[in-house]
């Protein structure tokens, strides 16, 4: 009976034993993998923890200490989008995070998107032409451009008559003058009167195209309240344009405003004629108007098209 319960107490130590060295073989074996997780981590990196790029600008994300796929992850497309080999994308302004996961190794890169700006490009002044007052504004950039102008005018006491703004939108390498009313800012001492860019001046896409030409023509015309006799009937010269406006897209275009200036023979803007047009898809129309003075060719400018 001794022995028998010497040989129970036997079985029931080695029991143990060998639970224990299960227990400390599960131990060992985390204690070696943990430190070559960490050392992977470790030696996994990207090539950028924060960045700031501009809307329509790119750069390409790198994974250097990897054997595999890299998934890329952007928290807002909308921000910044970034394709299947980390090239990373400006769309809109904002914050995101661009994440490469590896495994079960994550790393990130904190992206700010700006607008950028196109300032440097552009070119404005104040001017008259005709009885009309107008901000020109040349853009020298390659891409549309909206473009926040503020106007002051002060008076002789130094307070502000006007003060005027407004985005004027202008196709790439081009010019428009803007009308801001007639001759209402003439008169004034011009070192009175500013203008200035205030803010950024951004790309605008889909900026709808019209296109426009004109067609000069005489023609002689019966005044009737001219006549003092029956028999007499008085005529006069009558300069005319035709403004000819072709809309080749699907999608109407309504109130499209424009600026017709009128040159001398030595090309000075002597006249002005503004007005507003709307033209349906795939189609043109034709907008006349009378000139007078010395007027012998016309340039077209947009302003506000939408």
């Amino acid at each position: 009976m001794i022995q028998l319960r010497k040989i129970e107490e036997e079985l029931f130590m080695k029991k143990i034993i060998k639970a224990l060295a299960v227990v400390l073989s599960f131990v060992m074996i985390l204690t070696v993998i943990a430190p070559v997780s960490n050392i992977q981590a470790a030696t996994i990196k990207l090539n950028c923890t924060k960045k700031t790029i501009y809307v329509g600008d790119s750069f390409k994300l790198k994974v250097s200490g990897v054997n595999g796929k890299i998934k890329w992850i952007s928290y807002n497309s909308n921000v910044a989008k970034v394709n299947k080999n980390g090239k990373v994308t400006g769309i809109s302004a904002g914050k995101t995070e661009i994440h490469a996961k590896y495994k079960n190794i994550n790393k990130k890169c904190i992206i700010t998107v700006k607008d950028k700006d196109y300032s440097a490009g552009i070119k404005y002044e104040y001017v008259e032409i005709g009885n009309n007052s107008f901000i020109k504004v040349t853009n020298s950039n390659d891409v549309d451009v909206c473009v926040p102008i503020r106007l002051k005018q002060i008076d002789n006491d130094g307070f502000t008559q006007k003060n005027f703004k407004n985005d004027i939108c202008v196709y790439k390498n081009d010019t428009t003058y803007y009308y801001i009313g007639s001759s209402e800012y003439s008169g004034y001492d011009s070192s009175r009167l500013t203008l200035n860019i205030e803010g950024i001046t951004k790309e605008v896409k889909n900026l709808q195209r019209v296109d426009l030409s004109t067609n000069m023509y005489t023609k002689q015309e019966e005044r009737t309240d001219m006549v003092r006799l029956e028999t007499v009937k008085y005529y006069e010269t009558v300069k005319y344009c035709d403004l000819i406006a072709k809309n080749d897209s699907k999608k109407d275009v309504k109130y499209y405003r424009f600026v017709v200036l009128g040159k001398d023979s030595n090309g000075n803007y002597i006249t002005s004629h503004i007005s507003e047009i709307s033209v349906p898809a795939e189609s043109k129309i034709k907008n006349t108007f009378r000139y007078d003075g010395d007027v012998q060719s016309f340039d077209i400018f947009l302003f506000e098209p939408y």
